[in-house]
């Protein structure tokens, strides 16, 4: 939203918001992934120890069809859970919601990113499961813009493009 609304030019996404941005013709643009997997991890509470476990159970996500959507749908699927009938998948609006609904209850499990991944095990709930780990083949980490914003200043987005390749050498 921030990109959209120009108060940010350049920022990192997932590939799930670009395509729901681009189907309400927002005209935000990936210009470079910059992860192989999404960040993401679920987190438990104490008692459920792997991921079969979350049969039956309620996993807190950001919103339905975003990026954590996805990454819980890959991670369930893995292990042989159907994500549409073997757990309850409950939008929590954002990462700092997920964790709420954790120690609140509402929920059993939360997918996450760091840095709050630090907060949910901090918290008391465990990861069980790692997009990395599993190499979960979702494009999730996107330098994205808007089309506008890269035509008009090039320089701009190759300096910024330069700079990442030159902090991940």
């Amino acid at each position: 939203q921030a990109i959209i609304a120009g108060d940010v030019q350049i920022g990192n996404i997932g590939g799930a918001e670009i395509l729901n941005s681009q189907a309400n013709n927002a005209k935000v643009i990936a210009i470079e992934e910059t992860t192989a997997s999404p960040l993401f991890e679920i987190h438990a509470a104490p008692a459920i120890k792997k991921v079969e476990e979350l049969k039956g159970k309620t996993i807190a996500i950001t919103q339905t069809g975003s990026s954590t959507d996805m990454a819980t749908r890959v991670l369930l699927k893995n292990h042989g859970l159907d994500p549409t009938k073997d757990a309850k998948l409950l939008p929590a609006s954002n990462m700092p919601g997920i964790v709420a609904a954790l120690v609140s209850k509402n929920a059993d499990a939360g997918t996450v990113s760091p840095p709050t991944t630090l907060k949910a095990t901090a918290a008391g709930f465990p990861m069980v499961a790692s997009a990395v780990d599993e190499h979960v083949p979702l494009q999730n980490n996107l330098v994205a813009t808007t089309r506008a914003y890269a035509d008009q200043h090039p320089e701009v987005v190759y300096a910024y493009l330069k700079a990442v390749l030159e902090a991940n050498k």
